[in-house]
């Protein structure tokens, strides 16, 4: 989120939103002075039959059409298995900026047309150090970190105890977010308001405050083992060589895909302690690592220059 709100205080935006427990379609209203709707889908948008609540994500698209109200984008988001009721109500954004291409090509599957912007943890900070592949990750210890899916953060966890790893997580924060019914609706952005921008603000700081520690835990690892996403986002950022495991969607193995990185998937009956000893990473790995990450970074200025000045995709 920290991202977002620069690049649109940036732009002269400020930042309103509306308390958790609430929900948009209970204060519809609430939009009607907005200049632009930005829903931060990050992994929601996956399983949508299984998921019922994650549906407010889309419709609000609709409403605001229906309405003839803001500009409304989708951005940073998942997109997999998702009914067709979906696509349809998706097809009303302004835009939408799907975090891989697995997700544009399932779009593109349903008729609604997207536009690969990698995840926005990417441009968190402009100025991280890339660590050499020869700085000697070999005499620094493995850190293993979790999953979305409790069984396979066990065996994780077993893991780590029989290699003696670091164990890795990153504490998160619950921001203010824009509308939450069940699940969270996040960003929204106008222009000239003032509504809650001291603690907004707080919460960029203290989610910043969050990542500038878990990279120091990266840093001290020699090599990361972990199922979440955003801590690939980081090693990939930091040159911290990882293995990754995959999560509750394809958004793993789109990112891996994406930058060509994809051997760098593995199954939990592919880890051992003798295969995180055999485990390498070359100069190529760390090419191919920094060279999508300036991409994203390149890709998160051309969005949100879009976005900030009405360009977006219809």
């Amino acid at each position: 989120m920290s991202v977002m709100f620069r690049y649109l205080r940036r732009s002269g935006y400020e930042i309103d939103s509306m308390p958790n427990g609430s929900s948009w379609t209970q204060e519809p209203s609430r939009l009607d002075g907005a200049s632009l709707i930005l829903v931060n889908g990050e992994g929601s948008l996956h399983s949508g039959a299984e998921r019922p609540w994650t549906k407010e994500l889309v419709t609000i698209a609709t409403n605001a059409d229906r309405c003839g109200g803001p500009r409304v984008y989708l951005i940073n988001s998942v997109w997999q298995k998702n009914p067709d009721s979906y696509a349809l109500s998706a097809s009303h954004f302004n835009g939408l900026f799907v975090r891989e291409s697995l997700s544009k090509k399932e779009l593109q599957s349903q008729g609604v047309v997207s536009t690969v912007v990698p995840d926005l943890t990417f441009s968190v900070s402009r100025h991280r150090q890339r660590r050499d592949v020869n700085a000697g990750f070999a005499a620094k210890p493995i850190g293993i970190g979790d999953t979305v899916d409790p069984d396979v953060s066990a065996a994780l966890i077993a893991l780590s105890e029989e290699v003696d790893a670091r164990r890795i997580k990153m504490a998160t924060r619950q921001g203010p977010t824009l509308f939450q019914g069940t699940k969270p609706i996040r960003g929204l952005a106008r222009r000239g308001l003032r509504i809650t921008r001291g603690v907004l603000g707080a919460a960029a700081r203290g989610n910043a405050i969050y990542i500038n520690s878990f990279i120091r835990q990266l840093h001290g690892c020699g090599l990361v083992v972990s199922g979440r996403f955003h801590t690939i986002c980081l090693a990939m950022l930091t040159g911290t060589p990882f293995l990754a495991v995959p999560s509750n969607s394809h958004k793993v193995e789109g990112i891996l895909n994406d930058s060509g990185l994809s051997d760098r998937l593995v199954t939990l009956d592919e880890l051992s302690p003798a295969a995180l000893r055999r485990t390498s990473w070359t100069a190529e790995h760390s090419i191919r690592s920094s060279e999508y990450v300036r991409w994203a970074q390149s890709q998160h200025d051309q969005m949100f220059g879009e976005l900030t000045h009405g360009h977006g995709l219809n």
